[in-house]
């Protein structure tokens, strides 16, 4: 479900940056529910931002 609501606030089309909206999403929810530390979860998220701005 978080990944989903994840996609659906970052996106405003179906296509295939949608999945990857949707996949992000599912991993934060992951390694939230994992390490149970919503900084983990924004750490991930920075380094994915990081990894966007280099390419």
């Amino acid at each position: 479900m978080n990944g989903i609501l994840f996609m659906v606030i970052h996106s405003t089309d179906l296509n295939v940056v949608t999945l990857v909206y949707f996949i992000i999403g599912a991993v934060l929810a992951y390694v939230y529910r994992r390490r149970n530390d919503l900084g983990d979860s924004i750490a991930v998220h920075m380094l994915n931002n990081a990894y966007a701005i280099l390419l």
